[in-house]
Parts: structure tokens; C-alpha cells; sequence
């Protein structure tokens, strides 16, 4: 408690099928962060839903270096349980050193959950407006770092995450939602029969 606000938990939710490279660097920030605002990093939880085969030397790395209480391993999850992770968290993070498209993307914030997602995924053009996400370079755990830090403040302000989160699901159901989709789709299939 700090003049008389009432913090609460930041949660990211970081999606990763090879669980190696990209979620080390995520990892990076968080030991980065932890070092320079320390407080701020207590506030954080990085919750990792995915599996591959260096998740061993990921959780050491997590136990090393007193990282245990800000990340938690998940592994695989259906998907069911992933989309619960998600809308629980006030960010997605898809670290993605390649990714065709990245579908989490569009659940992420059908749930009204901002993204923080590579340039390397095709779902990347969805965030296009900040109100929905941010795209950082892949690789760029530094960019990404900034990104965090100058959300920071916003995602603490439960009223304006409420607020953010509602018409972000508007935007969703209105613009990428199956209804959506399936209009563009009809619309699409119209024109073409129509040349």
C-alpha cells in the first residue's frame, strides 16, 4: 500500500510452444526488472503456459535466480484452460522467434486481453492500435522491457484495466469474432462470384 492506493497483481501470461530462446530472454527482463524496481517486479507474475524440451534448465534458471515467486510453469494446458489463464492475466505475451500467424493472438483479446506480441507473428497486424496490444521486435527483450515498463502504471489502475478490457472484447466481437469473420468471408465469396 502506497498513498493510500491499493496495488494489485500484474499477471502476463506467456504463450510458448518451443519454451526455449524466447521465453529465456522474457525471463532476462524479468531478472533485469527485478534488479532495477524491485518493488515493481514484486508486483508481477509471469505465468508460462507451453512445454518443449529445455523447460528443466528453465526452471533452473527460475530457481537460480530467485525468480521462483514471479514465474510458474503450466506446460501444455487445453485450450480451454489456457483461454482461462489468459482472461485472468492484464497481458498476453506471445515471444515468438517465428510464428505463421500466432491464434492465441485473436483469443487473447477476444478475452479483452492486451498482447505483447513479436513482429515475427502474422497476428502481429492486429495491434496496430496500442489500445490492444504492442509488437515488439523478435529478439528485442529490451524493447519488450520498455513496453512493460511504460504500461506499468496503467495495468495497476483497476478501473482504466476494466474499462480497456470491455472495449477491447467490443472491438473483438465487432471485428475478428466468428460472426465477423464469417460476414468478410461471405462478403469475399460474393465478390468473387460476382467477377
Amino acid at each position: 500500500i502506497g498513498g493510500g492506493i491499493i496495488f494489485q497483481k500484474i499477471y502476463l501470461a506467456l504463450y510458448s510452444r518451443a519454451l526455449y530462446a524466447d521465453v529465456l530472454y522474457i525471463m532476462d527482463i524479468m531478472d533485469i526488472f527485478k534488479h532495477k524496481h524491485r518493488s515493481a517486479a514484486e508486483q508481477c507474475h509471469i505465468t508460462i503456459v507451453g512445454d518443449g524440451p529445455k523447460r528443466q534448465m528453465l526452471e533452473t534458471y527460475v530457481s537460480d535466480n530467485g525468480l521462483t515467486d514471479q514465474i510458474t510453469f503450466l506446460g501444455t494446458l487445453p485450450m480451454s484452460a489456457a483461454r482461462q489463464i489468459i482472461a485472468q492475466s492484464n497481458v498476453l505475451v506471445l515471444p515468438s522467434l517465428y510464428d505463421g500467424w500466432g491464434a492465441v493472438v485473436n483469443e487473447a483479446l477476444t478475452e479483452g486481453t492486451m498482447v505483447y506480441c513479436s513482429s515475427a507473428c502474422g497476428a502481429s497486424m492486429l495491434l496496430t492500435d496500442s489500445s490492444r496490444g504492442r509488437v515488439f521486435g523478435s529478439s528485442d527483450y529490451q524493447g519488450l522491457a520498455k513496453l512493460f515498463w511504460n504500461d506499468y502504471g496503467f495495468f495497476l489502475d483497476k478501473d482504466k484495466t476494466a474499462h480497456r478490457r470491455e472495449a477491447l472484447k467490443k472491438w473483438a466481437i465487432e471485428n475478428i469474432g466468428p460472426e465477423a469473420m464469417a460476414k468478410r468471408m461471405e462478403e469475399g465469396l460474393r465478390s468473387r462470384k460476382k467477377q
